[in-house]
């Protein structure tokens, strides 16, 4: 859409008026015409807005045109004025376009109206565009000298003369004495003749070459100079050139200090002396290939790692010197990386004049050449490596012969579980049933004396694979918030026998119970047991002291348990020791106290595993004082421990159903044992091989099944339960896996099969029967 032209008119005749607005709008689409018939209206319409053209007639009934002219040219200057009026007088049209007038035309000749609108207008513009072209160009020219006078190089124009015609605020300001730009000369003064004059052979030589370039033997001349002044040493770089044009010749003189620039070329220079010292001399081999691998420089010392003459490598490919088998990968690794990396690293085997090859790491960095932006070089640092190398393999070797011996251990300690287990199902289980059984006192002794015999054993065993498992990370935690003081309670209670038949006293003090820490109850008690166990065992007369209490440290909550005894205490030097494997203060064949020396190791890696810490103080004569702290929160209701662990054996259920158990055990001392607490509460069928049991679930229906793991050579008993579930009927039936493997990983294996609990060897008769009543509870 084009722009509207706005018109103000000044007539105070209307019938004229409407006249000239039919004429102007019946020849010009986008018109708007604002009609004044006043002074005071006319100005204010110029005041408030913006016209395009004023049209007025010169007889006005207030005023004249002339002075509506005045008034125009004062408020808005540059809109063309075109009188349309009745009659003009030659005279007054005259001294009116002399005031500003643009143009006028008769009342009675409207056709001429609209071309000098359009003419006016038209001129206007080409107006308006001539004056914001010479506006820009004032503008360039000041933004060109403003440039100029801000830089820091001198810069003049000269004639073909030699004469000064311009020059910048640095050339007048120039005050090096011995400069072919002396202080002072400035426009108008002659520079060829002030060079020629001068004392000076490089201030000669520049006029020379200007002379050469003005007629046209070089197109620029470039001088470098020295200029030594006030024991100051600067240089300077002279530059002509010709500037062309259709005009008069003239000549651009620029001088530039170019001083840091010497100064950083001689730096350089001196900087690559010394590197190349450094490379000549390095123990590495330093080297330059292209971008494809080329060697373009190779430092001497390749000739003392790998046989070569510099001169023998320098032009030869990198990859010629490359194993086979590592040349594909360091090929396709080394273009990758080129493309996508600033330095990169590669290790390879490299082939030595003798034929032989040794093992080699670079590091590589490119060199990008600042003004291509392209790969200039690529320097690399060469290192020997294979001492390192044959280290490496050596640890290799060693870690794999450790990782063997730790299979191994596993093993033995899996094996060992088993083979100890097995037998103790015998000893406990029988000892307990024959303590039921029988009252002679000196045979109920050595009942007990074979139970407690035994239950060392066991615990003895407990211990080995406790830190097995420890080491292997293989120990089991079920996390829960545990009422500290509650748990310590029933624990501490249940040593009072054991400090009563020593004739010891056992107080215990609860100084906050109602802090709680989260933690695996099992090992609680077992860290706990381990510490009153000791605290008794080392104490002959005296008491032992439980505190549970709580500290704030480091603005955190911790529950606090101190077990201080009046035992033969620690010696100072031996303080360090009592937490190391199987180490003891007594050891050797003078050893004073039973045990493997792993209770207070086991105990200080579980503490430390439930995020705690373990201390102990001690006097030798006086006693020992431990300490564990857990991190804790406080509680409003106090937790029991009595409500979380099943502390109460289960009963039987009672059923009028029948319930039919098959043991399958190849052992017939655990068989017996099995059979004798089983048979007062359910029918019990045996087998003591898997294909006699498959052949009896087949026949019968068994609503449990408790399965030995190991059965013999034939079939074991994950193989049993796998195809007993392949029997109708069997496919949810309870089957629990009965075996002396006790360690984490097998208990997760075998529940990972067709088996659904798991009963580690040795049990208790009541362990036995409260799995049994667990698992018929659950169906």
């Amino acid at each position: 859409m084009a722009n509207i032209i706005k018109i103000l008119h000044l007539e105070d005749n209307e019938e004229d008026a409407v006249l000239i607005h039919e004429t102007i709008n019946s020849n010009i689409t986008f018109c708007r015409i604002k009609r004044v018939d006043n002074e005071s209206d006319f100005e204010e319409a110029l005041i408030k807005e913006r016209y395009d053209l004023i049209i007025s007639d010169f007889a006005l009934p207030s005023f004249n045109g002339l002075e509506a002219l005045k008034i125009a040219r004062k408020l808005a200057p540059d809109i063309p004025y075109i009188y349309v009026s009745g009659h003009i007088g030659e005279d007054r049209a005259i001294e009116a376009l002399r005031n500003g007038a643009t143009d006028y035309v008769l009342k009675d000749k409207p056709a001429k109206l609209v071309p000098a609108i359009l003419r006016a207008i038209k001129e206007t513009e080409e107006r308006e565009k001539r004056r914001k072209a010479e506006e820009a160009l004032k503008e360039s020219e000041r933004f060109a000298i403003s440039t100029v006078n801000a830089m820091s190089v001198q810069i003049a124009i000269l004639n073909e003369n030699g004469i000064i015609l311009e020059a910048n605020k640095s050339w007048k300001n120039q005050s090096i004495k011995n400069s072919p730009v002396p202080q002072g000369l400035a426009s108008n003064e002659n520079y060829l003749e002030h060079c020629r004059q001068k004392n000076n052979p490089e201030a000669i030589k520049f006029a020379t070459g200007i002379m050469s370039v003005l007629n046209g033997y070089e197109k620029e001349y470039i001088q470098e100079y020295n200029c030594n002044f006030d024991n100051c040493n600067k240089w300077f770089q002279g530059r002509v050139t010709k500037f062309e044009s259709e005009g008069p010749v003239r000549m651009v003189v620029v001088h530039v200090d170019i001083t840091a620039r010497r100064m950083a070329t001689e730096q350089l220079k001196e900087s690559e002396k010394r590197y190349r010292l450094f490379a000549d001399n390095s123990t590495d081999i330093i080297a330059t290939t292209d971008e494809s691998g080329i060697f373009t420089y190779v430092s001497p010392v390749i000739e003392r790692l790998l046989g070569y003459k510099p001169e023998e490598v320098i032009g030869k490919s990198f990859f010629e010197l490359l194993h086979p088998d590592d040349l594909e990968s360091i090929q396709s690794k080394r273009k990758i990386i080129i493309e996508t990396q600033e330095s990169f690293y590669i290790t390879y085997r490299t082939r030595k004049k003798d034929g032989n090859y040794t093992w080699f790491e670079s590091s590589s960095k490119k060199i990008i050449d600042k003004e291509t932006g392209k790969i200039d070089t690529i320097l690399s640092v060469s290192r020997d490596i294979s001492e390192r190398k044959k280290t490496e393999l050596e640890l290799l070797n060693a870690k794999e012969k450790a990782e063997e011996m730790n299979r191994l251990k596993t093993n033995f300690l899996s094996n060992m579980s088993h083979e100890l287990r097995t037998p103790m199902i015998g000893i406990l289980g029988f000892t307990e049933i024959l303590h039921e059984e029988i009252t002679d006192p000196e045979y109920r002794y050595m009942i007990n004396t074979i139970n407690s015999s035994a239950n060392r054993l066991l615990n003895t065993l407990n211990l080995l694979l406790d830190l097995s498992r420890i080491e292997s990370n293989n120990a089991e935690f079920n996390f829960r918030h545990l009422n500290i003081s509650s748990s310590v309670q029933i624990i501490t209670k249940s040593f009072e026998g054991a400090a009563k038949k020593k004739g010891l006293s056992l107080n215990l003090s609860i100084l906050n119970n109602n802090v709680a820490s989260k933690l695996d109850e099992r090992i609680f008690e077992q860290i706990m047991n381990n510490l009153l166990n000791n605290a008794i065992k080392f104490t002959s007369k005296g008491s032992i002291n439980v505190i549970v209490t709580s500290e704030i440290i480091d603005n955190k909550l911790w529950a606090v348990i101190k077990i201080a005894d009046t035992g033969i205490g620690i010696p100072k030097d031996s303080l360090q020791i009592i937490f190391e494997e199987f180490r003891q203060v007594s050891e050797g064949l003078n050893r004073s106290y039973e045990g493997t020396g792993l209770g207070l190791t086991i105990t200080k890696k579980t503490v430390e595993l439930m995020n705690g810490i373990i201390t102990v103080d001690s006097t030798l004569d006086v006693g020992s004082t431990f300490t564990v702290y857990f991190p804790a929160t406080e509680i409003n209701e106090i937790i029991h421990a009595s409500d979380d662990i099943d502390t109460i054996q289960k009963t039987v259920p009672k059923t009028g159903k029948k319930i039919n158990i098959l043991l399958v055990e190849n052992d017939k001392t655990n068989l017996e044992f099995m059979k004798m607490v089983l048979n007062k509460y359910y029918f019990i069928d045996s087998a003591e091989d898997g294909h006699s049991a498959i052949n009896l679930v087949s026949q019968n229906k068994y609503d449990l099944i408790f399965m030995d793991i190991g059965l013999g050579l034939e079939m074991n008993g994950v193989q049993a339960a796998s195809e007993i579930r392949k029997i109708p009927g069997y496919d949810k039936t309870p089957i629990v896996a009965v075996t002396a493997y006790a360690m984490k990983s097998d208990k997760e294996f075998f529940l990972s099969q067709d088996l659904t609990h798991y009963l580690s060897k040795p049990f208790t008769k009541n362990d036995l029967l409260n799995l049994t009543s667990e698992v018929l509870s659950s169906e």
